[in-house]
């Protein structure tokens, strides 16, 4: 459960208490995790169940789409708790600006709120780098770059780019 600064009950002490609950039951942006019989859900700050636990385990609650884990994949539910975006993935992360990075099968992608995607998931890896603009793609050990919403900037064809200082990326092809 949950006390508030006097020591006082918040949240009545009703929910699951294992090692891993100082990794998962802290509250992010008045949602916070919790367990019951081993499966997930999230309640509010007074303490109500904003999704059952019936997941393996869930992102952070967003109103738009939450992240959640079914049968070891991912997939995405939305706030009445209605799966959106079906299990398919590996890994699933929150939706930002509403984009999410995805892993299926050791490959990463970026996809949008219907689950189509934005960056197609051939990457062996795909980071947010410079000012958190833009995403560095590598396919098949060739780099290229997109923004944050899934443009293409330069087509995956180069060496190597790398950033130099936040919007500035040197670039590398053949020498």
């Amino acid at each position: 459960g949950y006390i508030n600064a006097n020591g006082e009950w918040v949240i009545e002490p009703n929910y699951e208490v294992d090692p891993s609950t100082v990794n998962y039951a802290d509250f992010n942006n008045g949602y916070a995790k919790y367990k019951s019989r081993g499966k997930f859900g999230l309640l509010d700050t007074l303490g109500e169940r904003v999704f059952p636990a019936i997941f393996q385990d869930l992102g952070s609650y967003s109103k738009t789409l939450t992240a959640v884990k079914k049968r070891d994949t991912w997939g995405y539910a939305d706030a009445s708790v209605n799966l959106k975006i079906p299990y398919a993935y590996n890994y699933a992360e929150s939706f930002k600006d509403s984009v999410s990075r995805v892993e299926k099968n050791g490959l990463f992608g970026l996809i949008d709120l219907s689950g189509k995607p934005l960056i197609p998931i051939e990457c062996t890896q795909l980071e947010l780098t410079g000012d958190g603009a833009y995403y560095l793609a590598t396919v098949d050990s060739v780099a290229g770059l997109y923004t944050v919403s899934g443009d293409t900037l330069l087509s995956p064809e180069y060496d190597r780019i790398s950033l130099v200082k936040d919007s500035v990326f040197s670039v590398e092809r053949g020498g």
